[in-house]
């Protein structure tokens, strides 16, 4: 029986990798029609004339095909973002505290522990067990990534929490390279590095739509992975 909450996550990637494939195939219309402006028009049956135009500046076209990477990346963090917060509901499903955490799951949450505000953890030892605080401490969902996700960093996230990436059917390398591509053009434009335009003139929208559907197949990889490892409650001590 699949899981509800990577169910949720299935469903918000589909989503969102629709969203991305809308943009991408606008972006390739407008190449491939080497369309100058945009008209709207009434049916063929009203046979009124076209009352509203848009011209299209060309290098507009550059800065919607850079647009691609910022929501091609958004379908990674958020994506990755939602499976790991899966896994810390199912903790709360489980209603499981500290020692009934795998050892790989008592690292990460020390970890969160770690990063604590003094105040806040004290506040929290007067209102709950201890044995939950060391759970739930310093757990935030939003800092999982800090807006730098590769395939790397969803290896050691991996690693950190005991799961593994089910099959991927691109090559290993493919999708490494896809993925820090994707990360490294987002940061660029993210910090000004470089401007819409000049990203978009060195973007393939052809690349571009491949990259997408190598990213979705790579994170449905991941969240299968997830799956198997919440089916077979690893995330418990043995």
């Amino acid at each position: 029986m699949p899981n509800p909450l990577i169910e949720e996550t299935r469903d918000m990637l589909n989503e969102r990798k629709l969203e991305v494939d809308r943009h991408l195939q606008f972006a390739l219309a407008l190449i491939d029609s080497k369309a100058n402006r945009i008209a709207l028009v009434s049916s063929e049956a009203d046979q009124r004339p076209i009352f509203s135009e848009y011209i299209i500046d060309r290098s507009l076209i550059k800065t919607i095909s850079a647009t691609g990477y910022l929501l091609i990346y958004n379908l990674v963090e958020s994506t990755m973002t939602s499976a790991l917060h899966a896994i810390h509901m199912q903790l709360k499903v489980d209603e499981l505290t500290f020692n009934g955490l795998s050892r790989t799951l008592q690292k990460v949450c020390i970890k969160n522990l770690k990063g604590a505000a003094a105040e806040t953890l004290l506040n929290s030892v007067q209102e709950d067990l201890i044995e939950n605080i060391l759970v739930w401490q310093g757990y935030d969902s939003k800092k999982h990534w800090n807006g730098n996700i590769d395939v790397q960093r969803i290896r050691d996230k991996a690693r950190d929490y005991g799961f593994e990436v089910a099959h991927v059917a691109d090559p290993a390398e493919h999708i490494e390279a896809t993925l820090t591509d994707i990360r490294n053009k987002r940061n660029e434009l993210a910090h000004g590095e470089l401007s819409f335009e000049q990203c978009g003139g060195d973007a393939a929208i052809d690349a571009l739509i491949e990259a997408c559907r190598q990213t979705h197949a790579y994170l449905l990889s991941v969240l299968d992975g997830i799956e198997d490892y919440l089916e077979a409650k690893s995330y418990k001590a043995a």
